[in-house]
């Protein structure tokens, strides 16, 4: 009689939980049987960085997925934050300047590699608690009562409705399907790397906002030095990091693409069509966030509750004026778009997921002006005003996925639809494998 598979030596059974492509599968071995789950039990910390790590080892790289080589990256940006989120508590809405941070901060996040990390094990239980809550949000969108009210947001906002109508076209509130989500992939029109590209888009998300927070609490780039402005960060600008990580641009192509010169047309073409592809990802993605959910956990109706403490700070003057042509915009309506513009800039993915669990608690979170102070939203940089931070919404993000050079369709503002929405409805969800076909299609209609 052959050996069982249980028989085999415990280091085996833990090296095979280590090849495996992500963490829901090592909980779902574990699950199989006694054995397995006393190994995972035992060996879980060591299994989870196998896992998180293991794309690094030449040996494994072709059978282990690359899941998690962005987490180190946004791990970098989140613990550069702590200190920043304690002194706003304690000391109120602006840093002082010896609480701001080196603008070479960006430097040590940004060039974050696994290849050259030593991996820790708190590091380790820090990627696998994001995983679990990201879990949550990918199962938020694979539910079916969720995917409908989306797919039916995305019709309303498409169409041509008055500014009272369009406040009104998200429910407050997250409703689920009765029968709770599996995130079973077999049973989803999706391909088999969806919970890759869907985390991935997570954390680029991620680290859009966390470059943003953080880029505001640095202290100024530019010193005055005998008499002329220079870089006090020579390596590279915060401005321009974070406008990278805005519009997902460094997490489109590889390090080797980088170091590669192609001067042929075609290859060119090949390669915008390759990284076309996580471009709407996370488009999608910011979307799911942002302008669909975020909406029902700071619907219009609550606007007043978030913000009665800080009034000011969303006064008239500083209300954001959607459309210049759109004069029956009134003036709380405008005033709650800029507030949830402040907040797609400061409210990162993992904090979604607990306001969308606290929707049923209507004091949630207790101290509102608080929980906004922390995400540096009151903050406007050194010397009280940071300029680049009005032009970071979704339309420079929108820009980079037209397909043409020449950038011939137009961008609306956030609060308006735009070439992309349109193309969105008629092509179905982005992870959807028959989504290519319908965009290029969609695409030529628009172009011809």
């Amino acid at each position: 009689m052959p050996p069982r598979f249980t028989t085999i030596a415990f280091e085996l059974l833990q090296s095979i939980f280590g090849m495996l492509p992500d963490l829901d599968d090592a909980l779902h071995l574990s699950q199989s049987c006694s054995v397995l789950r006393n190994v995972f039990t035992e060996k879980r910390t060591q299994i989870e960085k196998q896992i998180i790590a293991s794309l690094l080892e030449a040996t494994c790289r072709r059978i282990s997925s690359s899941v998690y080589e962005k987490d180190l990256c946004v791990t970098k940006f989140l613990n550069a934050y702590e200190n920043v989120a304690d002194a706003y508590r304690e000391h109120g809405n602006r840093l002082r300047i010896e609480d701001r941070l080196d603008p070479a901060v960006f430097k040590n996040c940004t060039q974050a590699n696994w290849k050259r990390h030593q991996v820790t094990n708190e590091e380790v239980d820090g990627v696998a608690a994001r995983w679990r809550k990201f879990r949550f949000l990918r199962e938020l969108y694979l539910d079916e009562s969720v995917a409908e009210e989306f797919m039916e947001f995305r019709r309303k906002f498409v169409s041509i409705l008055a500014a009272e109508e369009r406040v009104a076209i998200v429910k407050p509130g997250v409703t689920t399907s009765r029968k709770a989500s599996t995130g079973d992939l077999q049973s989803q029109p999706y391909g088999y790397d969806f919970k890759e590209r869907f985390h991935h888009a997570l954390c680029s998300n991620t680290m859009a906002v966390a470059s943003h927070q953080l880029g505001k609490a640095c202290r100024e780039t530019l010193v005055l030095k005998d008499g002329k402005l220079e870089d006090a960060y020579p390596d590279g600008d915060v401005l321009a990091a974070v406008d990278d990580f805005w519009v997902r641009a460094r997490w489109n192509s590889s390090a080797e693409d980088d170091d590669t010169e192609d001067d042929d047309a075609e290859d060119d073409d090949a390669d915008r069509s390759r990284r076309a592809k996580p471009e709407a990802d996370q488009m999608e993605i910011f979307d799911f966030l942002y302008m669909f959910l975020l909406r029902k956990v700071v619907p219009f109706e609550k606007f007043a509750a978030w913000t009665e403490a800080d009034a000011e700070h969303w006064s008239e003057e500083r209300a954001c004026t959607i459309d210049e042509e759109d004069d029956d915009e009134p003036i709380d309506v405008q005033k709650w778009h800029t507030f949830l513009s402040d907040c797609r800039k400061s409210i990162r993915p993992m904090d979604l997921v607990d306001l969308i669990k606290g929707t049923a608690d209507a004091d949630y979170p207790p101290d509102k002006s608080m929980y906004l102070q922390v995400r540096g939203v009151f903050d406007g940089g050194q010397t009280e005003r940071v300029e680049w931070c009005s032009y970071y919404e979704r339309a420079p993000i929108v820009f980079r996925l037209l397909p043409y050079n020449d950038r011939v369709f137009a961008v609306n503002k956030t609060e308006l639809p735009s070439w992309w929405d349109r193309v969105r409805l008629a092509s179905g969800s982005r992870f959807a494998e028959v989504f290519g076909d319908k965009f290029d299609s969609e695409i030529g209609k628009l172009s011809g």
